[in-house]
């Protein structure tokens, strides 16, 4: 099979069967170092067998080059990526721009204890209409946006949890005031 062709298999075999968010927590599980990537050698054809896909060698040196396997692995959230439904563009701008507002500095990076900062208000966070403490906000800043843990997240992690949110929201205009109204955006 073709890299292309291994591609297309894998995609609809894992849409048949999960969603993205259980998919994301069968690779978490399969990061035991917390780095943010599955080990393309030991971890990758593995974590293949737990969702119940059988690859042979070759097709597992197939998939994990067209998820843009390094030596260090295959990073989960553009594995996420790869099999998210793809965003409308008009929808990917709202994403963007909510990204570059939280970027304060430009430097495509976020760092969580900035948010705490940016939306705390003494021991708590007001984010969203929610109030929760401060170690609340930055668990679930990381379990949303940040794969490997360390507290910082870049667009591409901010963007895949935005793929997977953007299916439930039918409406563009309801996209916008859920992205304007959380991030603040027609400010």
């Amino acid at each position: 099979m073709t890299v292309k062709e291994v591609s297309e298999k894998l995609r609809r075999l894992i849409n048949e069967k999960y969603t993205i968010d259980q998919v994301g927590k069968v690779l978490s599980a399969a990061d035991q170092n917390h780095d943010g990537y599955i080990d393309q050698k030991e971890n990758f054809a593995q974590v293949m067998r737990e969702l119940g896909i059988q690859l042979t060698d070759r097709e597992t040196r197939s998939a994990a080059k067209a998820l843009g396997a390094t030596e260090q692995g295959i990073r989960i959230d553009t594995f996420l990526a790869f099999f998210s439904p793809a965003i409308p563009k008009e929808r990917m701008k709202f994403i963007q721009d909510a990204y570059k507002k939280l970027d304060t500095d430009g430097d495509d990076v976020v760092d969580i204890d900035e948010l705490v900062t940016r939306f705390g208000d003494g021991d708590f966070v007001n984010f969203f209409g929610r109030r929760m403490t401060k170690e609340m906000f930055k668990s679930h800043m990381m379990k949303c946006f940040d794969a490997d843990r360390d507290g910082k997240f870049q667009l591409s992690g901010f963007s895949t949890y935005f793929q997977e949110y953007s299916q439930y929201i039918k409406s563009d205009e309801e996209w916008a005031n859920v992205m304007n109204g959380m991030w603040g955006l027609a400010q």
